[in-house]
C-alpha cells in the first residue's frame, strides 16, 4: 500500500478499480485466483514471479512515471568506496548509459 506501483496504477490506468494489497505474494496469489485482473510490478519481480508461475504472462506497458530519485549509502568511514561510486557513476554519466538503458 502506498507503492510507487499503486501510484501508476491510480493515476495512469484509466478506469482502473484499485486494490491495494500490502504483500506481493498476496499481490501474485489475487492475479492467479483471479481477484484481480492485472498487477503493476517493476519488470525485474515479475520476471522471478514468471519463472515460478509459467500460466501468468507479461505486458510490456510503459507508464509515464517521474524519474525516481536514488540514492547509495556507504558507511562514512568508507572514503575509498565512496570514491569509487562517484567515479562509476561519472563514467556512466559520461557515456550515456543511463539514457541508453532507460529507453
Amino acid at each position: 500500500k502506498g507503492t510507487e506501483q499503486e501510484k501508476i496504477a491510480q493515476t495512469e490506468i484509466e478506469n482502473a478499480s484499485i486494490t491495494s494489497l500490502s504483500r506481493l505474494p498476496d499481490v501474485i496469489l489475487a492475479l492467479k485466483s483471479g481477484k484481480v485482473e492485472g498487477v503493476v510490478v517493476e519488470k525485474p519481480v515479475a520476471e522471478a514471479y514468471l519463472k515460478q508461475n509459467p500460466k501468468l504472462g507479461i505486458s510490456n506497458v510503459k507508464f509515464n512515471e517521474e524519474e525516481k530519485d536514488t540514492v547509495i549509502a556507504v558507511p562514512k568511514d568508507s572514503p575509498k568506496l565512496l570514491s569509487q561510486i562517484n567515479k562509476t557513476i561519472k563514467e556512466v554519466r559520461d557515456k550515456g548509459l543511463i539514457d541508453k538503458y532507460m529507453t
